[in-house]
């Protein structure tokens, strides 16, 4: 079958060169103007397959090239991370309603240092770097609306979490902060929080909430060696001793709190990681709650 526009609503045929052979796109100029207009790009530019997303947005203007691209049904990870959100809601709540995925196509510098650390911790820990999917939650702006709207672009206001998020990972300097500037308190010292428990994720997505709908980051973190703790908070002078990446001695990569259930004090369980290239934002999920 022929390509269809990429522009979102247009189901006129790609147009094809008949010199070049080369199939564009969009239907023809006007589209693609508009597209850009939108703050989408063509998904061949992203090396995306356009079978495989509905639209993809530009990253930030005048920032690392990024982008952030909405998955159709034929994708071959949708189904996985619809599944994962639904094993993972822990919480005596109805599970909610997927409406659409995004996958985060990390800058080039981002992606690099993922995996050099990813590279250096395989080598220390003997194939022990535990890559493993994990849970953000997290808030948007106040005029933010990215992914919940499924037509607006990521926004320019540099206190929005998620766009951040998008566009350079993660940042210890951000720890706890939510939009505008609020600092959470913190049980585990000053790091980035993921959790297995979609639901327990969702506890801190709160102020990205629009009527019900919410949004919550899947990610790539690498776990390492982790220290299990039984114990509900941890003061930072404790941090420093534990954490590698404090530089006081410490030896554990991450360090995951224990539920109740496993000995500990926790109703959901926690993982921290304390250096930043442990963890990239790989989906931006958007969902509706009961």
């Amino acid at each position: 079958a022929s390509r269809v526009c990429a522009l979102p609503g247009c189901s006129a045929p790609c147009f094809r060169d008949e010199n070049t052979g080369l199939t564009h796109d969009y239907c023809g100029r006007t589209h693609a103007v508009k597209a850009r207009a939108l703050g989408l790009m063509p998904p061949s530019d992203a090396g995306i397959n356009p079978e495989w997303v509905n639209r993809v947005f530009r990253g930030r203007p005048g920032e690392p090239k990024y982008c952030i691209s909405e998955l159709t049904t034929q994708h071959p990870k949708l189904e996985g991370i619809k599944q994962q959100v639904a094993a993972g809601w822990e919480h005596p709540t109805p599970c909610p309603t997927v409406l659409r995925v995004f996958q985060v196509r990390n800058a080039v510098e981002v992606w690099n240092k993922y995996s050099s650390r990813r590279a250096q911790m395989n080598d220390e820990l003997m194939g022990g770097e535990q890559e493993v999917r994990r849970f953000h939650g997290t808030g948007l702006a106040p005029g933010c609306s990215f992914g919940v709207d499924q037509n607006a672009p990521p926004c320019t206001d540099k206190s929005c979490s998620v766009c951040n998020i998008c566009e350079h990972s993660f940042r210890l300097t951000h720890a706890g902060m939510g939009p505008g500037g609020q600092r959470m308190a913190l049980r585990y010292g000053s790091g980035i929080y993921l959790s297995r428990s979609s639901s327990k994720a969702n506890d801190y997505a709160g102020q990205s909430d629009r009527r019900g709908v919410r949004v919550m980051f899947l990610c790539k973190v690498l776990l390492g060696s982790e220290f299990a703790t039984r114990e509900e908070n941890l003061e930072e002078s404790e941090i420093d001793n534990l954490a590698a990446a404090r530089g006081k001695g410490g030896v554990y990569d991450s360090i995951r709190g224990l539920t109740v259930n496993a000995g500990g004090s926790l109703n959901y369980e926690e993982n921290v990681v304390y250096d930043a290239e442990q963890v990239i934002p790989s989906y931006l999920i958007v969902y509706r709650i009961s």
